[in-house]
């Protein structure tokens, strides 16, 4: 005689799925468990009658059917937050630089929508405040590349300007961009073509002007 018992899986709250559904099974069957959180979600843990469960904080475990029992596999919402791949950015002057990425840190359940703001700091540096930065539940870890661009100016001044990320339901996050000024340091430049000295002069005067101020 064949002795079955009966496994009953829930999902609490449900927002996953498992791969079992309720029904018989042979005593002594190693039976396996999996479970797939919905877009968003994350696996928490096996709770119920969990004593024969492999491991109970493992979403693809086995469990041993030695008696009746009651599972459930309970998911939770991920935290999403919003993460740059610097938190401040060397950019030379006159040029442009796409080295700053943005992504998320875990799935969202839905599409998010970034934008960037200037916060403060320097004229000369500028990023593209009409860029938006969209993820999904598909492309959320996929680096997406914020182009910051630093003018040519006539001072030796290395400006810096602080720029913020943000999205609807977001903290957001803000990063330094540092100015690598090519004026600097200023060198000294001759206003005049050539000098004539007299044996007898005591005092000579150079004109010179700074290349920058």
């Amino acid at each position: 005689m064949v002795c079955q018992l009966q496994a009953e899986y829930t999902v609490n709250p449900a927002n996953g799925t498992i791969n079992n559904s309720t029904g018989w099974y042979e005593e002594g069957a190693s039976v396996p468990l999996r479970a797939t959180p919905n877009a968003g979600y994350h696996f928490l843990q096996w709770t119920g009658d969990v004593s024969n469960i492999q491991d109970i904080n493992s979403a693809d475990t086995t469990i041993l059917i030695n008696d009746a029992a009651t599972i459930s596999a309970e998911f939770a919402l991920n935290i999403v937050e919003i993460v740059t791949s610097h938190s401040e950015l060397g950019v030379n002057e006159g040029t442009s630089s796409n080295n700053l990425t943005v992504s998320l840190s875990n799935q969202p359940v839905s599409d998010v929508n970034l934008s960037i703001s200037k916060i403060l700091g320097d004229s000369d540096i500028a990023a593209d405040e009409n860029q938006m930065f969209q993820f999904t539940p598909t492309n959320w870890n996929a680096p997406q590349q914020i182009v910051i661009s630093v003018q040519n100016d006539n001072d030796a001044i290395a400006g810096r300007a602080e720029f913020q990320i943000g999205g609807l339901g977001l903290a957001g996050i803000n990063f330094i961009v540092q100015e690598i000024d090519a004026d600097y340091p200023p060198s000294l430049h001759f206003t005049a073509s050539h000098i004539s000295v007299s044996e007898n002069d005591g005092i000579l005067s150079i004109p010179v002007a700074l290349t920058a101020e």
